[in-house]
């Protein structure tokens, strides 16, 4: 990784290049990998390291690995009640669970900033039937509309609460086909994902930050809040 670490193009905050670790506690020693992984870029040129854990399914806290942050990697961590009753499942063996992708945004955006630095994802829909048909997570009610009032929302907060140097979003994903999860463009959406997300990241023409806008507007509609 040395080579890509030193690219002058790859991310960084604070001019440390950025590694993010899915499931890091899966290393049979996090704490001394990460001090490994630092001593050698360190004697190497390279200088010090942003490191991030994924927030999955054993990762909820960067702080016991001495980690500098944390990455949110949703869907993972989904708390709202699912909606299986509200959809009719034509397999007779499906044992997963289905959510209202609405219901779920609500929930995050509601969620307290932690003690440390955590990092916010957000997700154009889920469903990974296409891998697991009998156990999927599907993500019913996901539109462009609503992954860009969530975007714009937490573009705005990294803005108003990091730093420039840290104010980092993510998106899962570019190209999650088998997941259900992906930006580029589709034959239902088109290229709608893809305006979407330039107009929260440029602040262009649809209301600044609707987010108010759209919690009032589920009142009005008796949807979840």
């Amino acid at each position: 990784m040395l080579p890509h670490l030193s690219d002058p193009r790859y991310i960084r905050v604070d001019g440390r290049p950025l590694i993010l670790i899915y499931r890091v506690g899966m290393l049979p020693n996090p704490r001394a990998t990460a001090a490994v992984w630092r001593e050698v870029c360190r004697s190497e040129g390279i200088g010090e390291l942003y490191l991030c854990a994924a927030k999955t399914f054993d990762t909820s806290d960067p702080r016991p690995y001495e980690l500098d942050a944390l990455v949110e990697f949703p869907p993972h961590g989904a708390r709202v009640l699912t909606a299986n009753l509200q959809v009719d499942i034509t397999n007779p063996d499906y044992r997963g669970s289905v959510y209202d992708y609405r219901e779920f945004v609500q929930d995050l955006l509601a969620t307290p900033e932690p003690l440390y630095v955590s990092h916010p994802t957000v997700m154009p829909g889920w469903d990974n039937t296409a891998r697991l048909p009998n156990v999927a997570n599907i993500f019913i009610n996901a539109a462009p509309e609503i992954y860009e009032v969530w975007l714009r929302e937490v573009v705005a907060r990294a803005v108003e609460q990091r730093r420039p140097e840290e104010r980092l979003v993510f998106i899962n994903a570019w190209n999650e086909w088998a997941e259900g999860a992906h930006l580029e463009p589709d034959r239902r959406y088109g290229r709608q994902y893809l305006v979407a997300t330039r107009r929260a990241l440029t602040g262009a023409p649809a209301g600044g930050r609707p987010y108010a806008r759209y919690r009032e507007n589920q009142v009005r509609s008796h949807l979840p809040v």
